[in-house]
């Protein structure tokens, strides 16, 4: 065997372990150095291999299959810049705990520190970001059997202790492509398992105690929970009468009865000072990452500020406590936490806290649901959506002002939607590869994703993914960075504001649609986004919906609505 077929060979090698480990997604970004590892994955049955040039958009498009599967998907890149364009991604996934996999192709050491082309240090490019960097150098001498073990090893690491993004950056000297390939790697014997983060008794027996009988709150938050989760979490909120204030990321709000304990109205109504001091409870039990409403985020600070449990579990990862009130922390899954917990049969609250809470929640969801002329557009299109999707669709939320939109206005609905944001780092970068992604998780699914335009603009190279994965693509266009139309720098000169903050680009998002090809609508009524989603629904192929959206309008009707529920 010949430098050039070891090379290739010892990429199957690598393969054959990544396999082992359950990878099934190879997204490549195409280039030279990569060519044994492009080669190996060509060669190799059983993966599905995705080809974007883009590097960043490659990464983030990886991310969204991690996001919908909970396996990585392993990206491919040649060398030099082509590696560092994955950063941004790779942040989002430590940030968020999403498992990936970075084969990142490297010139072999000698190439090093001498101005040789396309050469960069690579193997510490992520720094603390990820969870190991394995650096090789691929040459004979090396075993076949170590490409497969750090293949299997590192799809282990990437999902366990704490999930998130793995490098193993390689080494190749030239020749890159051998004349007649090596024989297929055989399939590698072996895999890993992981225990459960389980709530030890004497913990349980002490939560238990200390949240019988007392007006309690649960709150799930910006972390997607399971099937068993989210049941384990209704179970134990009914046995309490505490009320569940369900972020829309945590899928609570979806596939639920009329009659489940879910709040959803709870950024709005949570506005009035009079009615927080009358719904303020005795203890908050707080499931998974913060939660997107910074209403929510203030007053759970307010009631640690008073003296209330804000007893806070994630099963790992940063301490979910952005106000630093500190207080009780526990490592555990939610599933079995709760589990748990009814097993040392707490008493339930009151009753009148628990209907309360809900009635208040309830009023607004109903305003919501009758006709009204004077709530935003977006609000119209959030409250509806929901219910327009077939069961199971996925359900990407871009930042920035969509999620909070979302927040506000969307569900709770009977029909079961998986939904996914970008909460790690909460940027508007890759947003649209994300949701391409995700749609290449699940092709039998719908998947839906709903940006703002200064989002899709900033990630318009996934389009090009959207030309193979059908997704939905429907675009808040409110002339750039609306958002800080809410915030201090509103309140700068008119130019200031618009040239260094909002920053329109006065580019048409369908105009880059049409540069790909896709078809597109463009609405600025409920009645024209309702026509133009069940076209979509009804093609095949990938659709992007603009709305148009009168900024200064939404501003005014946002503000009018908050003030009547204040």
């Amino acid at each position: 065997m010949n430098h050039a077929q070891f090379n290739v060979a010892w990429s199957q090698q690598l393969l054959a372990g990544l396999q082992a480990g359950g990878v099934r997604h190879l997204v490549i970004a195409p280039g030279s150095r990569s060519t044994p590892l492009v080669l190996a994955a060509i060669a190799r049955s059983g993966f599905e291999c995705h080809v974007q040039p883009d590097e960043r958009s490659a990464a983030w498009f990886a991310l969204g299959i991690g996001k919908a599967t909970g396996r990585p998907a392993a990206l491919i890149t040649t060398s030099g810049t082509a590696v560092a364009n994955c950063l941004p991604a790779v942040v989002e996934a430590s940030q968020a705990q999403v498992p990936m996999l970075l084969l990142t192709a490297d010139r072999p050491t000698e190439a090093h520190a001498c101005s040789a082309n396309q050469t960069i240090d690579q193997s510490g490019l992520f720094g603390e970001f990820v969870r190991r960097a394995f650096a090789l150098e691929v040459h004979e001498s090396l075993e076949l059997d170590v490409a497969a073990s750090i293949g299997l090893q590192a799809t282990d690491l990437a999902g366990w202790p704490l999930a998130g993004p793995v490098q193993i950056n390689l080494g190749f000297r030239e020749p890159l492509v051998p004349e007649t390939l090596p024989e297929t790697a055989p399939s590698v014997a072996g895999g890993f398992s992981h225990p459960r983060r389980l709530p030890d008794p004497t913990t349980l027996e002490r939560l238990a105690s200390k949240i019988s009988g007392r007006a309690g709150l649960l709150v799930a938050g910006a972390t997607p929970l399971d099937r068993e989760a989210r049941q384990a979490l209704l179970d134990l909120a009914e046995t309490l009468r505490a009320p569940i204030l369900a972020d829309p990321v945590s899928g609570l709000r979806f596939g639920i009865s009329e009659k489940a304990p879910v709040c959803a109205r709870h950024d709005l109504f949570l506005r009035d000072s009079t009615l927080r001091e009358r719904l303020a409870p005795e203890w908050v039990l707080l499931f998974g990452a913060p939660p997107v409403s910074k209403v929510l985020v203030n007053w759970l600070d307010e009631l640690a500020d008073r003296g209330v449990p804000v007893i806070r579990v994630r099963q790992a990862g940063d301490w979910p406590d952005p106000g630093r009130r500190g207080g009780w922390m526990i490592r555990a899954e939610a599933a079995p936490l709760a589990v748990g917990l009814l097993a040392n049969e707490p008493e339930p609250g009151p009753a009148a806290y628990f209907s309360y809470f809900l009635e208040k929640d309830r009023e607004l969801t109903l305003r919501l649901a009758a006709p009204d002329s004077t709530l935003p557009l977006e609000a119209d299109i959030l409250r509806c959506l929901p219910d327009r999707l077939p069961e199971h669709s996925q359900l990407f939320l871009g930042n920035s002002l969509v999620i909070r939109d979302a927040d506000s206005f969307m569900g709770p609905t009977p029909r079961r939607l998986k939904v996914h944001a970008n909460r790690g780092a909460s940027g508007i970068d890759g947003n649209l590869s994300t949701a391409c992604g995700l749609a290449a998780a699940y092709p039998d699914r719908v998947t839906l994703g709903l940006l703002g335009d200064l989002a899709f603009w900033h990630d318009a190279n996934g389009l090009l993914m959207a030309r193979e994965h059908r997704v939905i693509l429907i675009v808040f266009d409110n002339g750039g960075g609306g958002i800080f139309d809410y915030l201090p720098q509103s309140r700068l000169s008119h130019e200031t504001f618009e040239r260094y903050w909002r920053t329109p680009t006065h580019i048409d998002p369908a105009r880059i649609t049409a540069l790909h090809g896709l078809p597109h609508h463009r609405v600025d009524t409920i009645e024209g986004f309702e026509t133009a989603l069940a076209s979509a629904l009804a093609d095949q192929k990938s659709h992007v919906i603009v709305v148009n959206i009168d900024q200064e309008q939404s501003v005014a009707r946002h503000r009018a609505f908050w003030e009547i529920t204040d």
